[in-house]
Order: C-alpha cells, then structure tokens, then sequence
C-alpha cells in the first residue's frame, strides 16, 4: 500500500476510534452529571389519591436530594395503562418516571385483550415505594360481628362491593372467595365513595377496600372492619385482626406503589435514582406522612422489586383466570 494511503487509513480508523470512545464517554459523562435538567415523575392516576399525594410527597424530598426539580405530571386513563405506556416509550435516560401499581404493572396484562407495553421488558423497576392495606368492611349494624363470622357463613352468595373491577380490593375479594369457599357476588363501583354509601346504607352486605378511602367511616363507627390483609396488625387499626390471624396463613395482600423508569435506563442513572428514593424514605419526617396514609413503608431494591413483581403477576393471574374475571 503507498503511503498516502496508509495514511488515510489511519485517519480513518483514527476517526473511527475516537467517534466510538467518545460515544461511550459522552454516556458516562451524561450518567455522572446527572441529573442535569428537572425530572418528570408521571402519575396515571388522577390527582387526590393515595398513589398520587405519596408521588408528591416523594417528588418534593427526592428533588432536594438531587438537585433538580421534580415535576409531577398527572396521566390518567385505562386504570393506569396510558400513563405507564406513556412513560414506557419515553428516552431511557432517566428524566421521565412513572409510579406504576398493581394495576398497569400486575394485573393489566391478563385482563386486557392488547397491552400497549410490556411492564416486564418495557419498564426497570426502581424501588417499591408503599404498600396500601386492604380491609374486609360490613355495616355498622351487620350481624357479622366479627371475622370469624364471616368464615363461618354458609349461607346464599353475598353481595360485596369494590372500588373497581380489576382493583386490588375487587382481586382481594375474589381471592378471598376462592381460598374460603364463601359465596361472594362482586359489585363494582366507580370509586370506594360510592361503594361506601351503599355499604353504609345497608344495599351492600360486605365492601372490600383499600384502608386509606375508608380509614375515616372505620374509625367513626358507620361502618365495621372485620379483618386486614397485611402481616401484623396496623397502628391505625389496633383492634382489627388480619387475616392471618383468623386462620388464613398465606393471605397477605396489599395495594403497591413503585417507581419505574423507561428500560434501557443506564444502570448509574437507576443507582442514583435507588440511593436518593431509599433515603427519601428512610427520613422520619417523611415516614410519618406517609405512616399517616395509613400506608406501609417496605424495604425494598430494584432486585427484590423486579422478584416481587414476577411474585404479583403470577399470583394475579391464577386468580384472574380462577374467577374468570373480564374487563369489558
């Protein structure tokens, strides 16, 4: 070869190395600076739950931490799924988050005919960040005085209320069912506010829910908590049992809430996001916000989140299929 051509050779390889080294430069400074503009954490739920007044919350502390605002963005739509997908098709480098829960995340897949994404391959899970209560409910003058009472029911099928189809209090329900042979007839409503009128007013023989919408109809007496469906006894509730305790080993069931970024996140940037979330949660002052929620804070890392995930989607689906349950 002569040498001028030698030489463009080398120029050209040259170019090539340093276009390819300066690639993976470019991405490792963009992972040690960041993050450098504010974050967008996107909610898809409306604003005034308990999943968006936590993502608020969060946002506020996990800002101060980083040093960039985080803005909340409300996307609401399919339970869930809209935001999520939203999200799920967003530039994987950390600037546009999502609290996703059982919902779009766990139960979403085995009930819709299409899933717009998949929340194991189109999502890196982050961190857990609360788990939410469920609560077996009847009305104050219920001849169910306890839940002892109801598991001895053997009776015609009961009428019990939910928030929604496909909620985690109508799944509790069904589970509930299936594990105790109890005949149990699901009514959905738009929300746990009507759905505790109903129970209230006696049209509803059993209502089960997430402890945060009806934490105040329990404590004021106009309506009974029979049982919870955590693992110990709840601080709000003291009186009231869990399931576990009435005879039921395996029934721990909770509402969850989780922070999630676009897959392909650069592992530095899900780090640095895991480290900053996990302090935020750890701060006492934020604790006992959140304490007050009547939500429960887990321990909690990408890895035993991606494997608590897995966990919830199978046992999700065995009870969507066992209950046959449908979204139309």
């Amino acid at each position: 070869m002569n040498s001028p051509m030698r030489g463009v050779l080398k120029s050209v390889i040259k170019m090539g190395c340093a276009a390819l080294i300066g690639a993976h430069g470019s991405a490792a400074i963009a992972s040690n600076d960041y993050p450098a503009a504010p974050i967008a954490l996107v909610i898809p739920y409306a604003p005034g739950g308990t999943t968006d007044v936590v993502g608020r919350i969060i946002a506020v502390e996990l800002g101060k931490i980083l040093g960039q605002t985080v803005v909340v963005e409300n996307r609401g739509g399919a339970g869930g799924v809209v935001g999520t997908d939203y999200v799920a098709r967003q530039k994987p480098d950390g600037y546009t988050l999502v609290t996703g829960n059982i919902g779009p995340i766990a139960t979403s897949p085995f009930l819709l005919d299409k899933m717009p994404y998949d929340p194991v391959k189109d999502l890196v899970p982050i961190r857990n960040l609360i788990g939410i209560p469920n609560v077996i409910l009847v009305p104050a003058n219920s001849p169910f005085q306890s839940i002892e009472d109801l598991l001895a029911y053997q009776g015609e099928p009961l009428f019990y209320a939910s928030p929604g189809t496909s909620t985690s209090p109508h799944l509790t329900g069904e589970m509930f069912a299936i594990s105790t042979g109890i005949p149990l007839t699901h009514v959905s409503y738009k929300g746990s506010g009507p759905a505790l009128i109903d129970l209230m007013g006696g049209q509803m023989q059993l209502m089960f829910d997430n402890l945060p919408a009806s934490i105040s109809q329990v404590q004021a007496g106009s309506v009974r908590a029979l049982a919870v469906t955590t693992e110990n006894r709840l601080p709000a509730l003291p009186d009231v049992p869990t399931l576990k305790e009435a005879g039921l080993d395996d029934f721990v069931v909770t509402g969850w809430s989780g922070l999630f970024a676009p897959a392909n996140t650069p592992q530095p940037v899900v780090d640095k996001l895991y480290k900053a979330v996990d302090q935020v949660l750890h701060d006492e002052a934020v604790r006992q916000r959140i304490i007050s929620l009547t939500a429960e804070i887990p321990e909690s890392n990408p890895q035993d989140f991606a494997t608590f995930i897995q966990q919830e989607m199978d046992r999700w689906q065995t009870v969507i299929k066992k209950a046959n349950i449908v979204v139309n």
